[in-house]
């Protein structure tokens, strides 16, 4: 058999898929079939995110905790000089009367002055190189605490050594070095927390005279606290609402449910603060969550679709009887009235200034409307989101019913994905096929185009023959 040429080969080839291109038909079918599916099994998944987003916001208002945003607290009337004022879970509308008679303050103690190049401590005779120990009590706990102090070394070096190892022994104080003027330390002491149970009892040498030379040594009296105090440890005392409370920070946590106040300042006279809702910014949160549903909505509307009058626009799961079902029950969510056995119990969102149009789409229509509600009917507000049948409980069931795993939008999912691995399987059969068909055919025709060129060759050598024999009868 004549070899073919590469560029006989590729002429023949293209040929071939030229006579194959109505049995490729399918194949590319199929192809088209597997893109729609592609994009099906995108826009499924990318629905499941957004019904995800807006379920989340729904469960906020539909929660019965003091998280609920229909439960946003303000503070109002604070003095942020003498008196800090946080709300946060469980804090409760009211007002509140405090008065600071004293902060919360950490013990402090502070050694003698140092010079920072004197050696005077190292080269002090009750002072021998080699191990230093001391101890110190906080509270009911005494710590031993051990240095290596070296021949010669500077007293600021000390310091630092003694600074570091009191540190380290995690025993309730925190101890440093500061300079108070050029050339000269002193090392600082502090209790690790404030209030007079975390205060220094006691300091005193085991081996060495080293606290004892830096003035620290000592021990509080019945009236009195350790000599080289510099600041005394003391408990916070407020009067709040009639009652004295005392605390050992100044970060009182808990006394008012959900508030936590911190103290700055002692205040000569009673200081009032409210706790109240801020309806401006429950009326923002609202609206921030009709923004989301339309958002969402809209999205749902648009994946759903018909062509416009040319046969264009069509969107992508138009005809899936879930997802129009689910922009039906959407629209009922949030419009139908809510079940109560109170009469006088709000039941539509309606009745708060929030309306629907033809569409589902909600908007806040009545500001004054929503506004009077909140500040006369604060819990009912609540009760028509919150409510066992309540609109943000109904929605937020409703999205989770499509969106979490092994929900609506997940099993729509699956069976793409499915339908995606059995297309992919027939199409992989259809290619070899086809493979197989063209290779056979590129043969054929390979034999072909051999057939025709001895053909034209054994022409060429007839007419040369019949040539010569012309020429002898001539």
């Amino acid at each position: 058999m004549s070899e073919v040429s590469s560029t006989g080969n590729s002429a023949l080839r293209s040929l071939a898929q030229q006579l194959m291109a109505a049995e490729r038909r399918p194949l590319a079918s199929m192809q088209t079939q597997r893109s729609g599916l592609q994009e099906k099994s995108t826009v499924f998944r990318n629905l499941g995110s957004t019904l995800s987003t807006l379920k989340r916001l729904a469960s906020t208002f539909a929660t019965k905790s003091s998280s609920n945003p229909l439960r946003t607290i303000k503070v109002t009337g604070q003095d942020d000089a003498v008196l800090g004022v946080t709300v946060g879970l469980g804090a409760s509308p009211g007002a509140h009367t405090i008065r600071v008679d004293q902060v919360a303050a950490r013990h402090s103690l502070a050694s003698a002055s140092i010079q920072d190049d004197g050696t005077s401590l190292s080269a002090s005779p009750s002072l021998t190189a080699g191990e230093l120990r001391f101890a110190f009590t906080v509270g009911e706990e005494t710590k031993e605490v051990a240095i290596s102090l070296e021949a010669g070394a500077t007293d600021l070096d000390v310091l630092r050594d003694v600074a570091q190892a009191i540190t380290d022994a995690n025993a309730g104080a925190v101890a440093s070095v500061v300079q108070t003027s050029p050339g000269e330390s002193r090392l600082l002491i502090q209790a690790a927390g404030s209030g007079r149970e975390a205060r220094l009892t006691a300091i005193g040498d085991v081996a060495g005279n080293l606290m004892s030379n830096l003035g620290l040594a000592g021990q509080e009296g019945d009236d009195s606290p350790l000599p080289a105090t510099v600041q005394a440890a003391a408990d916070a005392l407020v009067r709040l609402d009639g009652l004295d409370v005392r605390a050992r920070s100044n970060e009182l946590v808990g006394v008012v449910p959900g508030v936590t106040l911190t103290l700055h300042a002692t205040s000569s006279e009673a200081r009032t603060f409210r706790v109240d809702r801020d309806n401006e910014a429950i009326v923002k949160k609202l609206e921030e969550f009709i923004t989301k549903y339309n958002e969402t909505l809209d999205s749902v509307r648009n994946l759903t679709r018909a062509s416009d009058s040319s046969g264009a626009n069509r969107g992508p799961l138009t005809g899936e009887v879930t997802i129009l079902r689910l922009r039906t029950e959407m629209r009922s969510a949030v419009t139908a009235s809510v079940e109560s056995d109170d009469e006088s119990a709000l039941t539509t969102l309606a009745q708060i200034g929030i309306t629907a149009d033809r569409e589902g789409n909600l908007s806040l229509s009545d500001r004054s409307a929503l506004q009077k509600a909140l500040a006369d009917n604060p819990d009912g507000v609540e009760a028509l989101m919150n409510g066992t049948d309540g609109v943000a409980h109904r929605l937020t069931s409703l999205l989770d019913r499509y969106s979490k795993a092994g929900g609506i939008l997940s099993l729509q999912q699956d069976a793409v994905q499915s339908r995606l691995r059995s297309l992919g399987t027939r199409m992989q059969r259809q290619s070899e096929s086809l493979a197989k068909r063209e290779d056979a055919l590129v043969t054929r025709l390979s034999q072909l185009e051999a057939g025709l060129v001895a053909l034209s060759q054994q022409q060429s050598s007839l007419n040369g023959l019949l040539g010569s024999s012309d020429s002898l009868f001539a």
